[in-house]
């Protein structure tokens, strides 16, 4: 990440405390449980369930590649959309829109341009 985008992250997602420190502006909500609970075969299902195109975005730099490794291989019976094309950024972590704008862009335009058919 260029120095001017860490900066304005920094800026926007951090505040001083009062006693100097930096801290996140985070809500502590957020990382507690929902209201509903979530169970993944459940989302699994639904997502199955899917019939449209997917484009599947991850950043090749992300902790959450190892997570996702199964979407990403060629075993498309691991795949949680039955449609799914997975594109893989390089150069970036979790935040693909933020670090690689450009990248992102051109995998989906290149997405919209290969599932999307002409307007009649």
């Amino acid at each position: 990440m260029s120095r001017d985008k860490a900066l304005f992250v920094a800026e926007q997602w951090a505040a001083k405390g009062d006693d100097g420190s930096i801290v996140l502006r985070a809500d502590p909500a957020h990382k507690l449980p929902n209201a509903v609970q979530y169970r993944r075969a459940e989302a699994e299902a639904c997502w199955h369930a899917v019939t449209a195109q997917v484009l599947l975005v991850i950043g090749e730099d992300t902790d959450f590649t190892a997570a996702a490794k199964s979407w990403i291989d060629a075993d498309e019976s691991a795949h949680p959309f039955r449609n799914e094309l997975t594109a893989v950024i390089p150069g970036c972590g979790h935040m693909v829109h933020f670090e690689q704008p450009a990248r992102l862009a051109k995998a989906v335009e290149e997405f919209l341009a290969e599932t999307t058919a002409p307007v009649v």
